[in-house]
């Protein structure tokens, strides 16, 4: 609920008949203290006058006295002359001021809900956007990360073409995973089979395979 920090006080307000009434009771000025204090108590509670210590526990007597810093006989006899003057009504326990509007100024707390109304509403659409943001960096990391990955494996690709390349033009052997072969093989007539290697090849050795085979 909004926060309400004010009630309306008349300047005649100790004219009013009702209050003269009051005052002229034994501790009649206490008791007049106590009925602007339940006053701020309503504003406090900001529900169209009502007076509860929270939503399901009402002001009992006993702590009233402790909230309003009064005896409890003193708190009680002001709840019934408050009740007698038609200033207060109290049903099932809970107290509510009669004719709020009069001490609260009902437009101005309208425009002050739809206030806060919408200053929550724009504090929810920036809290929002900035968990999109934090989101959307995220994924830009993300997706960072992986074009350097990338980028790393297209460079290191290259530099293998260009290492092999280079060992192929200076006459270095070539690693074992290169895509060039040593020529090597057994030869019947003139193709190449069952591999063998080459320092083991010799002439005899293709007539003999050439025999076999025809056989």
């Amino acid at each position: 609920m909004t926060d309400i920090r004010w009630v309306k006080l008349a300047s005649d307000i100790f004219k009013n008949r009702k209050i003269t009434q009051i005052r002229d009771q034994t501790e009649g000025n206490d008791m007049a203290l106590i009925w602007i204090q339940l006053m701020c108590l309503a504003a406090d509670t900001n529900d169209c006058g009502l007076i509860y210590f929270s939503d399901n526990v009402p002001y009992t007597v006993e702590m009233l006295a402790v909230e309003l810093k009064h005896p409890i006989e003193r708190v009680g006899k002001a709840l019934g002359l408050f009740t007698q003057f038609n200033m207060i009504s109290i049903k099932e326990n809970v107290i509510s001021i009669l004719n709020w509007e009069v001490y609260q100024n009902i437009e101005k707390l309208e425009i002050i809900k739809e206030y806060n109304r919408i200053k929550k509403q724009e504090q929810r659409a920036k809290q929002k956007k900035q968990s999109e943001i934090v989101v959307s960096k995220m994924s830009g990391t993300s997706q960072g990360s992986q074009d350097i990955e990338l980028a790393l494996d297209i460079a290191g690709s290259k530099k293998k073409v260009k290492e092999k390349s280079n060992k192929k033009e200076s006459g270095q052997p070539l690693p074992k995973d290169s895509e060039e072969f040593p020529s090597y093989g057994i030869i019947l007539g003139s193709e190449h089979l069952y591999p063998v290697e080459e320092e083991n090849y010799n002439e005899d050795d293709s007539t003999m395979s050439s025999q076999c085979s025809l056989n």
